[in-house]
């Protein structure tokens, strides 16, 4: 799916970015540890390399506003989620497109529905060139909406609720390990400051400008990977995974009631806004 891969484009070139940015950052601040002359004007080395480094940070960061990776990612991350909701409302028969619907109104319809997902999503040709093929209404989905209510329920409790609620369950214990490991990470950092700082206070550190420079590089790195937790949102993350998946198992409990054809499109209406809710929240948490 474009909406996919461009997402998953924004993605890697945002987190990309952030890691050079921060690794160029602390490569600044040890320069300063670097003193040696350089050419005939003994020109500082430590300072030639400042200069390099966060010319390239700027640099960076320049290129990040021109490509804006982390609109892309979101936009792109919308229109994804959007249309799998799209195509599983349709397949499984939902009050949008009830299964009593006529074939060619339900495939107006879901046409129409597509094309304002994809024309309020921006930066959508990044990756994927407008002109590659693709199939809107796959075999798969006019098979599973002409079938029995029985099958359908099936197939959505499985392939759907089932498979969404092992993706937020894994992500959610994934990010709270990750939210761990880095909270202990920065909690190290801060640590060897106070040292380091507390050796500098009592003259324990070589004289002149060292002692300065070590600390600065410490606070830099400490910094930097606190910026990268902020980045990832790991504590976030694993709570809003979590909360999406009891939502999900709530939601599965009710699936055996819905017995006629009205009370199962309320059933996969209700489904359908569980999980996008969860979106709504991460772009949310994204844009703030």
């Amino acid at each position: 799916m474009i909406a996919d891969r461009t997402a998953a484009w924004g993605q890697r070139t945002h987190l990309l970015l952030t890691r050079l940015e921060l690794g160029l950052l602390i490569l600044a601040a040890a320069s300063g540890l670097v003193s040696a002359p350089v050419g005939d004007r003994d020109i500082d080395l430590g300072g030639l390399l400042a200069v390099i480094l966060f010319g390239l940070t700027l640099a960076l960061r320049a290129y990040r506003m021109s490509i804006r990776p982390t609109r892309t990612w979101q936009d792109a991350r919308a229109a994804a989620e959007s249309i799998k909701t799209l195509c599983w409302r349709y397949a499984a028969g939902s009050r949008l497109f009830p299964s009593d619907m006529d074939d060619a109104e339900a495939d107006r319809l879901f046409v129409e529905r597509l094309r304002d997902v994809l024309g309020s999503i921006r930066d959508l040709q990044t990756v994927q060139p407008s002109g590659s093929g693709h199939e809107e209404i796959t075999p798969w989905m006019r098979r599973l909406r002409t079938a029995p209510l029985a099958h359908r329920r099936s197939a959505y409790e499985r392939d759907r609720i089932e498979d969404q609620q092992r993706w937020y369950a894994a992500k959610s214990e994934f990010n709270r390990r990750q939210s761990q490991r880095w909270g202990l990470v920065v909690l190290a950092l801060e640590f060897v400051g106070v040292v380091v700082g507390a050796v500098k206070a009592f003259g324990l550190l070589p004289s002149g400008s060292v002692g300065g420079v070590v600390l600065a590089l410490v606070a830099t790195v400490g910094a930097a990977a606190a910026a990268w937790v902020q980045a990832k949102q790991y504590a976030t993350l694993a709570s809003a995974y979590a909360i999406a998946n009891e939502e999900l198992a709530s939601i599965r409990a009710l699936a055996a009631h819905a017995t006629g054809e009205t009370t199962w499109a309320e059933f996969v209406d209700s489904a359908e806004v569980a999980i996008s809710r969860e979106h709504t929240m991460w772009r949310a948490s994204r844009t703030a």
